[in-house]
């Protein structure tokens, strides 16, 4: 048949083929749109399943974006609007499935993330590093290769941005099609939804804990009144001076607990604020500072160890070293302030449990701080601001502004050095504070007297050159972060001060604290959990637990400490030889090891005091 023949043959039909085609394309759109409603159906059923836990919503909806589209690999930004910034929370590795990197932070202005950020616009790159805007350090830091990228926003019903979503290298094609923009603009859609949804629930949590707790501390709270006989006690007449509690009051080796009991203990912390300096100096109204001391007394909860005369001891060493000459020159008024106000409030409100036990119980205070970690120690924090809030108990109302800021950051900083975890991750930058011989944290007009304190007379020209050049050549922040170091050293010096009295007294004190542990650790039983050595009374041998507790932690510190504070670092030794000595003679006499009743054997206690001074000589 010839050309013209078909043609002639075909015209009369070609409405009817035209209309067929029209048919046959509708019906495989219609598929494709229910193959794509199918796939939405079930992204929504697993994204929407996720929505209690933020990290986990993440991770199904980067995995359900690089299905629809793929991809190798899918991150989502979420906007941090307080820091202007995007962040990662979960950040694939190497385009694995099971490899996350935690918490990747892009400035808003930086990277492709950053200018769909910005322009509120979807990007198709095509070739990913001859694009101006593309930052590679991620791709440095992750080890993945980026070839080409669709990144675009997710925006909430008001259209305001919520983060960025970013699919890398497409699955066997060259780049993304504008078919894959269509899909990811109908995708960003339920993402939105999600995240919403999600950061509602998640303020819905945090209020519910909020209000939870609140309701807890108004119970504890309606029991905080102030007896007008007590605030008269401690307004009425001069304040006392520190020694008049004890001649040996202001020295290294004094058992403050041997003054007295809690209200003993309100008056000579009275006595402290006077004997510092600070109620001159900053003008505090002797009304205030009863009615601040007595909250603080009681907001301590009746624990074996983690109370008000634990709270006291503390200050009171803090108190010992804030008189010594290097931390008058190493620390300005408002630090020293803030470490003798951080030292009597830093336990406050204590349960006696652990953090461990907070996060594990799923408290609601773990649920409320647990996110930050130092779960008790921020709410200790919280519980100081708390008294501090109210008009008849804040000392600091003679502050300016930011002298007021300040010594809250001090507060806060010195409160959650406290944590032990925390104190183990600065030990390497105390070492090298230390190392300097405190030079870095001393101010220079502060100078010349460390330096005749610390050096011999003889070389003082010399000496006194080279340190006011070492100061002026270190950047005011290393000098501020030496500071804060000290002050961090001094807190858990501080509360660590126990262990460096009389070996009587350090040890009724650590049967207080394994008093506590026990009572954490029975209590895990009972939730069906097995409790670390040291928490449980059927396991922990106390003496060895001294031992490794010394030697991994408390000797550590006092050796690091002010060298006007030398002999607690020898008390501290001593003990340890006391507690090596209790170890050998239970073994030797195969004496039971379990419990806290060999604590109070007396006759004991002088067989290992014995031993430990034949050695120590």
């Amino acid at each position: 048949m010839s050309m013209e023949a078909e043609r002639s043959f075909v015209m009369p039909h070609l409405h009817l083929i035209a209309a067929l085609l029209s048919i046959v394309a509708n019906i495989e759109e219609q598929k494709r749109l229910a193959q794509q409603s199918e796939v939405f159906l079930t992204m929504t059923q697993n994204v929407f399943s996720s929505l209690q836990d933020m990290n986990l919503l993440v991770r199904n909806i980067t995995k359900e974006a690089k299905t629809l589209v793929h991809a190798e690999i899918c991150s989502l930004f979420l906007l941090d609007r307080e820091n202007s910034e995007l962040v990662a929370e979960v950040f694939e590795k190497n385009g694995s499935n099971d490899e996350y990197l935690t918490e990747i932070r892009m400035p808003l202005s930086l990277g492709i993330v950053g200018q769909v950020a910005s322009t509120g616009q979807m990007m198709n790159v095509k070739e990913a590093y001859s694009h101006p805007a593309f930052y590679p350090k991620v791709d440095e830091r992750t080890g993945f290769v980026t070839r080409n990228i669709l990144c675009f926003p997710i925006k909430d019903s008001s259209g305001n941005l919520v983060g960025v979503a970013e699919l890398c290298n497409k699955i066997g094609k060259l780049a993304f099609t504008k078919h894959d923009e269509q899909i990811a603009m109908t995708f960003a859609i339920y993402c939105a939804i999600s995240i919403s949804h999600c950061l509602l629930y998640r303020k819905l949590q945090e209020a519910h804990r909020r209000s939870h707790l609140a309701a807890e501390l108004l119970v504890q709270g309606s029991t905080l009144s102030i007896a007008p006989e007590d605030l008269l006690r401690l307004t009425a007449g001069d304040i006392p001076s520190a020694t008049s509690f004890a001649p040996e009051f202001d020295h290294f080796n004094f058992s403050p607990r041997s003054i007295g009991s809690g209200d003993i203990y309100v008056e000579a912390a009275l006595s402290i604020f006077k004997d510092l300096g600070f109620v001159q100096r900053f003008r505090l109204q002797r009304q205030t500072l009863a009615c601040f001391l007595l909250m603080v007394q009681k907001g301590y909860r009746d624990v074996p160890y983690h109370n008000w005369s634990h709270a006291f001891a503390v200050a009171h060493f803090t108190y010992l070293l804030l008189r010594t000459e290097t931390a008058h020159n190493a620390l300005n008024e408002l630090e020293s302030f803030a470490l003798f106000v951080a030292s009597l409030c830093h336990d406050i409100d204590h349960r006696g449990t652990t953090n461990a036990f907070q996060v594990q119980s799923r408290t609601p205070l773990a649920q409320l701080y647990s996110s930050e970690g130092s779960v008790l120690e921020r709410h200790h924090f919280a519980q100081t601001i708390s008294i501090l809030n109210m008009e008849e108990c804040n000392i600091f109302v003679s502050l300016n502004r930011h002298q007021f800021h300040s010594v809250l950051d001090h507060i806060r900083d010195i409160i959650l050095a406290t944590d032990i975890a925390n104190h183990l991750q600065k030990v390497q930058d105390i070492n090298r504070m230390v190392e300097a011989g405190y030079a870095m944290s001393i101010s220079l007009r502060h100078v010349k007297a460390w330096t005749i304190h610390c050096i011999n007379l003889a070389n003082l020209p010399f000496a006194l050159s080279r340190m006011i050049s070492t100061v002026r050549g270190k950047n005011k922040s290393s000098i501020k972060h030496h500071r804060y170091l000290l002050l961090c050293l001094m807190m858990t010096s501080a509360d660590l001060s126990d262990q460096t009295k009389d070996f009587r007294n350090s040890k009724a004190i650590a049967e207080n604290i394994y008093k506590e542990f026990f009572s954490q650790g029975d209590l895990e039983k009972q939730m069906g959990n097995r409790p670390l050595e040291m928490m449980d009374r059927d396991r922990a041998c106390v003496p060895k637990l001294q031992l490794e507790f010394m030697d991994t932690i408390a000797v550590p510190v006092f050796e690091q400490l002010l060298p006007e504070s030398k002999n607690t670092y020898e008390s501290m030794l001593f003990n340890r030889k006391c507690w090596l000595a209790l170890d050998e003679i239970l073994a030797e006499e195969k004496y039971p090891t379990l419990g806290l009743d060999y604590l109070k054997d007396t006759f004991l206690e002088k067989r290992v005091i014995k031993r430990a001074q034949q050695r120590h000589k």
